[in-house]
């Protein structure tokens, strides 16, 4: 298969960077014009803070989630690459603004064991919510949910048929 990258959109980044900038230039505004120095100077360091985050993620061009023969590799999952044999299936949940597709693993333990406990927490809260302990979260992307669902689903049987 021709792997498939996806990365980081920057747009939403993008408008919160505006957005810290703004903040900062009140903060500015505030201080220089002495209506409060002290509220002026907070605002401006927040404000700073929020622009110098978000130009950093508007400026990460690194893979966020790359599928290719190996399997499924999702930066963000801190477990390394999902294997196709592990696969069993995939779906599409939208919840809170979110899209995610969930990847349901033969055995999930295998990966959620890697995990740091708090992350361990966070894959049980996950599965509470519908969602499974490992889902690909594709917001702030550009990614079409349902296409990659199908990717999945389609390599995943190639795969456990042995043709892949």
């Amino acid at each position: 298969m021709k792997p498939l990258t996806i990365v980081p959109s920057p747009r939403r980044p993008l408008l919160l960077l505006a957005g810290g900038i703004a903040l900062a230039a009140v903060g500015v505004l505030l201080a220089a014009t002495r209506v409060s120095v002290v509220l002026g100077t907070l605002t401006l360091v927040v404000g700073g803070a929020v622009a110098a985050l978000f130009a950093a993620q508007a400026l990460d061009r690194r893979p966020r989630v790359i599928i290719n023969d190996s399997g499924i590799y999702d930066r963000t999952m801190k477990v390394g690459r999902i294997d196709w044999n592990d696969v069993a299936g995939a779906y599409v949940r939208r919840m809170r603004g979110g899209v995610f597709v969930c990847v349901e693993l033969r055995e999930p333990e295998r990966y959620t064991n890697r995990l740091s406990a708090a992350l361990r927490q966070r894959a049980e809260a996950h599965r509470k919510l519908g969602l499974t302990e490992l889902s690909v979260n594709l917001s702030g992307t550009d990614a079409d949910a349902e296409a990659l669902c199908d990717l999945i689903i389609r390599e995943a049987r190639l795969h456990q048929s042995g043709e892949g």
